[in-house]
């Protein structure tokens, strides 16, 4: 069964590491078995589709929200990520 994740509001690069998500989910409620690894369907707004892999986790803590945004492989540019686009994943 297919469960959103959050939806995209801002995406950033990390030189040599990959693309950020923002804002990523609650670090407080985590959702089960997702992580490193864990494939994700992105559903932007034009309503096309991409599927990648959850590369890593950053850590985000800007009180009294904390997030934990993913990070994607390096191959993505911002543009292919817009704002309102949807992580999914295959829970």
């Amino acid at each position: 069964m297919a469960e959103l994740l959050f939806v995209v509001g801002d995406v950033f690069t990390i030189p040599g590491r990959g693309l950020v998500l923002c804002p990523g989910w609650d670090r407080d409620a985590p959702p089960s078995g997702v992580g490193p690894g864990t494939p994700i369907e992105l559903r932007r707004p034009d309503g096309s589709t991409r599927w990648t892999i959850i590369k890593g986790l950053e850590l985000i803590s800007t009180p009294p929200h904390m997030f934990a945004p993913i990070l994607i492989r390096g191959d993505f540019r911002k543009e292919d990520v817009p704002p309102g686009t949807e992580v999914w994943t295959q829970a």
